[in-house]
């Protein structure tokens, strides 16, 4: 992969851990209002004075729907979250494509320079054994 086509993937990972990041804050935060509305919905019906004629139909409605409401949050909470894990693990793999690129160029290509000079490695040699055995 080019340095481009790397720094286009990367870029393109944040956008969407940014995006999912964004959605959940706001999921969050709907749920949260939502909670705060039913609590002044059932403060405001404990002190009318019409809280006793509510029909157990109208409960059941209501109940159903604030079911249907908190499924509905889990499960787009749910799909959020996995789509932010996905950016991250591709943010890994981006990581270690970089890392892998960085250590291949630091490998020299000349398969010349790689290579042992035998003859000056026997010299070498020759002239530490000559000055430990004394010779």
């Amino acid at each position: 992969m080019s340095n481009q086509v790397l720094k286009e993937r990367l870029n393109q990972t944040i956008e969407l851990i940014s995006t999912r990041l964004e959605e959940l804050i706001k999921l969050a935060a709907i749920g949260t209002l939502n909670l705060e509305e039913e609590e002044e919905n059932s403060y405001g019906s404990n002190n009318s004075s019409n809280a006793g004629t509510n029909s157990n139909s109208n409960l059941l409605v209501e109940n159903n729907s604030e079911i249907n409401i908190a499924t509905t949050s889990l499960s787009m909470v749910n799909t959020q979250t996995m789509q932010l894990i996905k950016g991250i693990e591709d943010l890994l793999v981006l990581s270690r494509n970089i890392k892998e690129k960085w250590l291949l160029t630091q490998i020299p290509k000349d398969e010349e320079e790689n290579e042992l000079d035998y003859e000056m490695v026997e010299q070498l040699l020759d002239g530490c054994m000559n000055e430990l055995i004394g010779e």
